[in-house]
C-alpha cells in the first residue's frame, strides 16, 4: 500500500512532512477534511480544506459538532474500522 504525504509549514518557518491517514467529507458540514499524523512524533491532526487548493490553506477552526464528528472518525480508523463516508 502507498502512502501519500503532505509538507506542513509551520507558524516558525519550518515545514514538516505528514501522513496522510484518511480524507474525507464532514456530513452535517460537508466540509472536505483530512486527517494527518507528524512522522517525527506520531501525533494526530484534522483539517479542513478546499478541494481547488489541493491540500493547501488547511483550516482547523471546527464547531463542537464538527469536532465530536472528527472524533468518532478517528476512533474508528484508530481501532481498525473502515471508513464509509
Amino acid at each position: 500500500m502507498n502512502k501519500d504525504f503532505i509538507t506542513i509549514a509551520k507558524i516558525d518557518g519550518s515545514s514538516e512532512q505528514m501522513e496522510v491517514v484518511a480524507t474525507f467529507k464532514l456530513e452535517e458540514s460537508s466540509k472536505n477534511c483530512i486527517i494527518y499524523k507528524s512522522i517525527n512524533d506520531q501525533k494526530y491532526y484534522a483539517a479542513s480544506y478546499d478541494t481547488d487548493l489541493d491540500y493547501s490553506n488547511l483550516n482547523t477552526d471546527f464547531s463542537e459538532s464538527e469536532k465530536e464528528q472528527l472524533n468518532k472518525i478517528f476512533n474508528t480508523l484508530n481501532f481498525g474500522g473502515e471508513l464509509s463516508a
